[in-house]
């Protein structure tokens, strides 16, 4: 049972079952016949077939998430009776946004406090960090925004504000909302925080934005920016080093600010968790 756990482990982290005969190193039929037994042992459907692609099923997101608990445990106990110096392992999520500005300081202070944990940390965009929650690959996560699935619980800890920023050679100070759905728009990538919450408010407001750049990189965009190829919205945390320098500066819209909630997040079923605990006191006092 325990290999049919770590198949079907990997077919979900690799997505295919291809590519997961390739990390295991076995052959595709088997990995289709280990799924099948699960399937049957357990009477319930784990995948959807959809044309050639696997569809995780809400039981098999479940059955993933506590497959991945019971490995963990079975390596701690291994390590125990390998005699291994362990430490608890933390598996800490974040936004790009929240990877470029606040983790570091936060991940430092929480080392200082509790040395005896081992945090390892994922960086990705907003989307697929709370999927990963769902999927209990996370233990819990610093996220932009409030997360909508009903089975993550999200406290928000600090305000963030974004500003519009263009280039040092822009000539305007402050620009209509008209004005600014005629200028080129440089924006983040779809499903990340930044990018989801520019699209609501400028939904909610009947915006439509003349989007030329998408990129998951915040560091192209703002190079884009003071290049003076277009505008973009971003946190004010991370454009602060390039209004300084000179490259680029803070445009004013009229009659529109721009602030969102940074948020822990964490599964609902595992809101007693220590860990968790130390993380919220960690960041009220922040």
């Amino acid at each position: 049972m325990i290999r049919l756990f770590e198949i079907f482990r990997e077919v979900v982290a690799s997505g295919s079952i291809s590519a997961a005969a390739k990390t295991l190193h076995i052959s595709q039929p088997a990995i289709s016949v280990a799924i099948r037994d699960l399937e049957t042992h357990y009477h319930c459907q784990l995948f959807e077939r959809v044309g050639k692609r696997l569809v995780i099923t809400e039981q098999g997101i479940w059955l993933y998430g506590q497959i991945n608990v019971l490995l963990e445990h079975l390596q701690h106990i291994e390590d125990q009776l390998q005699n291994k110096k362990i430490k608890q392992r933390i598996r800490l999520g974040a936004s790009l946004s929240v990877g470029a500005t606040v983790l570091s300081d936060y991940i430092k202070e929480y080392n200082n406090e509790f040395p005896q944990n081992d945090v390892q940390v994922r960086v990705e965009h907003n989307e697929t960090i709370e999927q990963r929650l769902v999927r209990n690959e996370c233990d819990l996560a610093l996220i932009e925004g409030i997360c909508g699935d009903e089975r993550i619980e999200s406290n928000p800890f600090y305000k963030e504000s974004l500003v519009c920023l263009a280039s040092a050679d822009f000539k305007e100070t402050e620009i209509t909302i008209d004005q600014l759905s005629e200028l080129p728009f440089l924006a983040r990538e779809k499903g990340s925080g930044t990018r989801t919450y520019v699209d609501s408010v400028m939904g909610a407001n009947g915006i439509k934005l003349n989007i030329q750049w998408q990129s998951h990189s915040i560091e192209a965009l703002l190079l884009a920016v003071a290049a003076n190829l277009g505008v973009s919205i971003l946190p004010r945390s991370i454009v602060i080093q390039f209004v300084n320098s000179g490259k680029c500066k803070i445009v004013k819209i009229k009659g529109m600010s721009f602030e969102r909630v940074v948020s822990l997040a964490f599964r609902k079923d595992r809101k007693e968790d220590e860990v968790i605990g130390q993380w919220q006191k960690l960041l009220i006092k922040k």
